[in-house]
């Protein structure tokens, strides 16, 4: 009788504790949607809502705090809004992949998230200002793109290193405060992916 009762509790325990890992994770989605979207305005500060929930919350969690951000934030009319949601996504995917891997338990594996995500986010934003070059000049012909930036190939290099620097460093204090969230919090509290800390 004794060892039946001990099973129950611990099935309810164990059910207990998904509901609430469920509800956690439906938390951590939604204030990662909402921390995008106020930070929008604010440049590179608008991926903190996904390395946020990509901290707490995982790969799945973020890719879609990303995605559906940059969706309310632009939609999907034309290639250059494609780009940038696909852009969200990978980021997403990299910062909450990387958090799985392990890259949470150490104080400087985060600055390894922070450029990779650094890269993508502004690799995505040239290639979106790209395609709308070759938008607006009415080509598609990659030689005549080839034409454009070869007249000014120092420029086009200088724009992508001006924005890179431009998202450095949103990027790095978003990254860390996202790495730092969930290490306070492990402290005290249960939650998913607390053993990536």
């Amino acid at each position: 009788m004794d060892g039946s009762l001990r099973g129950v509790d611990r099935y309810r325990k164990e059910k207990n504790m998904k509901y609430k890992n469920i509800i956690f994770i439906a938390v951590v989605f939604i204030v990662g949607i909402v921390i995008n979207l106020f930070l929008n305005d604010f440049g590179a500060w608008r991926y903190f809502g996904t390395f946020f929930s990509a901290f707490l919350a995982g790969p799945l969690v973020s890719v879609l705090v990303g995605i559906i951000s940059q969706f309310f934030d632009t939609g999907i009319g034309d290639l250059g809004r494609w780009i940038l949601l696909i852009g969200h996504l990978f980021v997403g995917l990299v910062a909450g992949v990387m958090v799985m891997k392990g890259f949470a338990k150490k104080f400087w594996k985060p600055f390894i998230v922070h450029i990779i995500v650094l890269t993508i986010a502004t690799l995505s934003y040239y290639l979106r200002s790209t395609v709308w070059l070759m938008e607006a000049e009415g080509t598609w012909n990659v030689s005549d793109l080839m034409h454009f930036f070869l007249q000014n190939p120092q420029g086009y290099l200088m724009d992508t290193v001006k924005l890179g620097c431009r998202y450095a460093i949103p990027m790095f204090i978003s990254v860390y405060v996202s790495w730092l969230i969930p290490k306070v919090i492990s402290a005290k509290y249960d939650f998913p992916y607390k053993n990536k800390y």
